[in-house]
Protein backbone atom coordinates (compact mmCIF):
# COMPACT_ATOMS: atom_id res chain seq x y z
CA UNK A 1 0.00 0.00 0.00
CA UNK A 2 1.04 3.41 -0.77
CA UNK A 3 1.78 6.30 1.79
CA UNK A 4 -0.96 8.89 1.64
CA UNK A 5 1.64 11.52 0.46
CA UNK A 6 1.96 9.64 -2.13
CA UNK A 7 -1.33 9.10 -3.10
CA UNK A 8 -1.33 12.76 -2.73
CA UNK A 9 1.05 13.43 -5.90
CA UNK A 10 -0.58 11.25 -7.72
CA UNK A 11 -4.01 12.22 -8.11
CA UNK A 12 -3.00 16.09 -8.00
CA UNK A 13 -2.03 17.53 -11.85
CA UNK A 14 -5.57 16.24 -12.80
CA UNK A 15 -7.71 17.07 -9.98
CA UNK A 16 -6.37 19.74 -8.56
CA UNK A 17 -6.84 22.54 -11.82
CA UNK A 18 -10.62 21.53 -12.24
CA UNK A 19 -11.36 21.36 -8.56
CA UNK A 20 -9.33 24.40 -8.25
CA UNK A 21 -11.66 26.19 -10.69
CA UNK A 22 -14.90 24.44 -9.05
CA UNK A 23 -13.97 26.17 -6.04
CA UNK A 24 -11.70 28.58 -5.39
CA UNK A 25 -10.43 28.13 -2.25
CA UNK A 26 -9.83 24.97 -3.21
CA UNK A 27 -6.89 26.25 -5.34
CA UNK A 28 -5.76 28.52 -2.57
CA UNK A 29 -5.48 25.30 -0.36
CA UNK A 30 -3.51 22.99 -2.69
CA UNK A 31 -0.98 25.92 -3.56
CA UNK A 32 0.03 26.45 0.17
CA UNK A 33 0.39 22.53 1.01
CA UNK A 34 2.77 22.01 -1.96
CA UNK A 35 6.32 23.21 -1.98
CA UNK A 36 7.49 21.85 -5.30
CA UNK A 37 5.95 21.87 -8.66
CA UNK A 38 7.82 20.70 -12.53
CA UNK A 39 7.18 22.19 -15.75
CA UNK A 40 8.28 25.23 -17.18
CA UNK A 41 6.30 28.31 -19.56
CA UNK A 42 3.67 28.67 -16.71
CA UNK A 43 2.72 24.88 -16.54
CA UNK A 44 2.56 23.96 -13.14
CA UNK A 45 2.62 20.55 -12.58
CA UNK A 46 3.17 18.04 -9.37
CA UNK A 47 5.53 15.64 -9.37
CA UNK A 48 4.59 12.00 -10.91
CA UNK A 49 5.97 9.15 -8.06
CA UNK A 50 8.04 6.65 -9.93
CA UNK A 51 5.89 3.81 -10.35
CA UNK A 52 3.20 6.34 -12.67
CA UNK A 53 6.18 6.93 -15.00
CA UNK A 54 7.38 3.26 -15.00
CA UNK A 55 3.96 2.57 -15.77
CA UNK A 56 3.52 4.50 -18.47
CA UNK A 57 6.96 3.95 -20.53
CA UNK A 58 6.15 -0.41 -19.51
CA UNK A 59 3.07 0.72 -21.95
CA UNK A 60 5.84 2.51 -24.69
CA UNK A 61 8.02 -0.75 -24.24
CA UNK A 62 4.73 -3.06 -25.19
CA UNK A 63 3.56 -1.04 -28.15
CA UNK A 64 0.44 0.77 -26.80
CA UNK A 65 1.67 4.09 -25.02
CA UNK A 66 3.35 6.36 -27.84
CA UNK A 67 4.77 8.75 -26.09
CA UNK A 68 6.12 9.69 -22.46
CA UNK A 69 6.56 13.28 -21.13
CA UNK A 70 8.79 14.08 -18.09
CA UNK A 71 8.11 17.80 -17.69
CA UNK A 72 10.99 20.02 -16.55
CA UNK A 73 12.02 19.41 -13.19
CA UNK A 74 10.49 16.08 -12.78
CA UNK A 75 13.44 14.22 -10.42
CA UNK A 76 12.95 10.74 -11.23
CA UNK A 77 12.59 9.13 -14.32
CA UNK A 78 12.58 5.62 -15.57
CA UNK A 79 15.22 4.11 -17.66
CA UNK A 80 14.79 4.57 -21.98
CA UNK A 81 13.15 1.26 -22.98
CA UNK A 82 15.05 -0.70 -26.25
CA UNK A 83 13.74 0.50 -29.66
CA UNK A 84 12.45 3.89 -27.68
CA UNK A 85 13.84 7.36 -28.63
CA UNK A 86 14.26 10.66 -26.38
CA UNK A 87 14.03 13.92 -27.73
CA UNK A 88 14.66 17.15 -25.37
CA UNK A 89 12.37 19.83 -25.66
CA UNK A 90 13.67 23.12 -24.27
CA UNK A 91 11.22 25.97 -25.83
CA UNK A 92 9.96 28.04 -22.55
CA UNK A 93 6.64 26.66 -22.83
CA UNK A 94 4.38 23.97 -21.33
CA UNK A 95 5.88 20.98 -22.74
CA UNK A 96 9.13 21.56 -21.81
CA UNK A 97 11.01 18.57 -21.08
CA UNK A 98 11.58 15.06 -22.04
CA UNK A 99 9.89 12.80 -24.20
CA UNK A 100 10.48 9.38 -24.70
CA UNK A 101 8.10 8.36 -27.85
CA UNK A 102 8.14 5.83 -30.23
CA UNK A 103 10.55 6.26 -33.47
CA UNK A 104 7.39 6.36 -35.95
CA UNK A 105 6.66 10.02 -33.59
CA UNK A 106 9.38 12.46 -35.22
CA UNK A 107 11.43 14.63 -32.64
CA UNK A 108 10.09 17.76 -34.70
CA UNK A 109 6.59 16.43 -34.46
CA UNK A 110 6.90 17.06 -30.31
CA UNK A 111 8.25 20.34 -30.62
CA UNK A 112 6.04 21.49 -33.31
CA UNK A 113 3.11 20.32 -30.97
CA UNK A 114 4.70 21.74 -27.85
CA UNK A 115 5.30 25.46 -29.64
CA UNK A 116 1.26 25.01 -30.63
CA UNK A 117 -0.01 23.96 -27.55
CA UNK A 118 -1.42 21.03 -28.65
CA UNK A 119 1.31 18.65 -27.37
CA UNK A 120 -1.53 16.46 -25.26
CA UNK A 121 -2.59 15.32 -27.89
CA UNK A 122 0.38 13.15 -28.44
CA UNK A 123 -0.09 11.74 -24.70
CA UNK A 124 -3.63 10.25 -25.86
CA UNK A 125 -5.18 13.09 -24.18
CA UNK A 126 -8.54 14.46 -26.04
CA UNK A 127 -8.99 17.46 -24.73
CA UNK A 128 -6.80 20.57 -23.61
CA UNK A 129 -7.72 21.87 -19.92
CA UNK A 130 -9.04 24.98 -21.23
CA UNK A 131 -11.41 22.56 -23.63
CA UNK A 132 -12.28 20.60 -20.74
CA UNK A 133 -14.08 23.61 -19.39
CA UNK A 134 -13.93 25.40 -15.75
CA UNK A 135 -17.48 24.06 -14.20
CA UNK A 136 -18.60 20.89 -15.27
CA UNK A 137 -15.55 18.72 -15.54
CA UNK A 138 -14.58 15.20 -14.42
CA UNK A 139 -11.20 13.59 -14.38
CA UNK A 140 -10.85 10.09 -16.48
CA UNK A 141 -8.16 7.80 -14.77
CA UNK A 142 -6.80 4.74 -15.69
CA UNK A 143 -5.19 2.86 -12.58
CA UNK A 144 -3.44 -0.69 -12.15
CA UNK A 145 -4.94 -3.93 -10.01
CA UNK A 146 -3.40 -2.03 -7.01
CA UNK A 147 -5.24 1.35 -7.66
CA UNK A 148 -1.96 3.27 -8.48
CA UNK A 149 -2.89 6.20 -11.09
CA UNK A 150 -1.32 5.19 -14.21
CA UNK A 151 -2.45 8.25 -16.33
CA UNK A 152 -5.48 10.71 -15.65
CA UNK A 153 -6.99 13.38 -17.96
CA UNK A 154 -10.08 16.45 -17.27
CA UNK A 155 -12.46 15.76 -19.92
CA UNK A 156 -15.60 18.46 -19.91
CA UNK A 157 -18.40 16.10 -18.18
CA UNK A 158 -21.54 17.77 -20.48
CA UNK A 159 -19.59 16.15 -23.89
CA UNK A 160 -20.25 12.72 -23.60
CA UNK A 161 -18.13 11.68 -26.80
CA UNK A 162 -15.11 13.63 -25.02
CA UNK A 163 -15.58 11.57 -22.02
CA UNK A 164 -16.07 8.25 -23.96
CA UNK A 165 -13.19 9.13 -26.40
CA UNK A 166 -10.99 9.47 -23.36
CA UNK A 167 -11.57 6.49 -21.72
CA UNK A 168 -11.36 4.61 -24.98
CA UNK A 169 -8.08 5.81 -25.44
CA UNK A 170 -6.63 5.02 -22.40
CA UNK A 171 -8.31 1.80 -22.31
CA UNK A 172 -6.36 1.39 -25.85
CA UNK A 173 -2.87 2.42 -23.98
CA UNK A 174 -3.40 0.20 -20.97
CA UNK A 175 -5.31 -2.99 -21.96
CA UNK A 176 -6.48 -5.10 -18.76
CA UNK A 177 -5.75 -1.56 -16.65
CA UNK A 178 -9.03 0.00 -14.63
CA UNK A 179 -10.73 3.37 -16.91
CA UNK A 180 -13.00 4.93 -14.72
CA UNK A 181 -14.71 8.66 -14.59
CA UNK A 182 -14.80 10.31 -11.67
CA UNK A 183 -16.03 13.96 -9.91
CA UNK A 184 -12.66 15.92 -8.97
CA UNK A 185 -13.94 17.15 -6.07
CA UNK A 186 -15.09 13.39 -4.68
CA UNK A 187 -11.10 12.72 -5.47
CA UNK A 188 -9.88 15.43 -3.37
CA UNK A 189 -12.35 14.11 -0.47
CA UNK A 190 -10.78 10.91 -0.73
CA UNK A 191 -7.39 12.09 -0.92
CA UNK A 192 -7.53 14.21 2.49
CA UNK A 193 -9.26 11.04 4.13
CA UNK A 194 -6.33 8.64 3.50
Amino acid sequence: MTKPVGKFWRLMNAVAWCAGRVCGWLAVAVSTMLVRHVGSGGERLFPEVFETLQAQVDALTAGTNPCVYFPKGQRRIPELPPGARVTEVKLGKAGDGLWFHHPSILPQQIRDAVSDGTFYRLLGIVQSKKEAGERNCRVVFVRDENGLEIKSAVVDASNARAVAAQADVFARQFPGKAVTVEDPIQVWRRVIKS
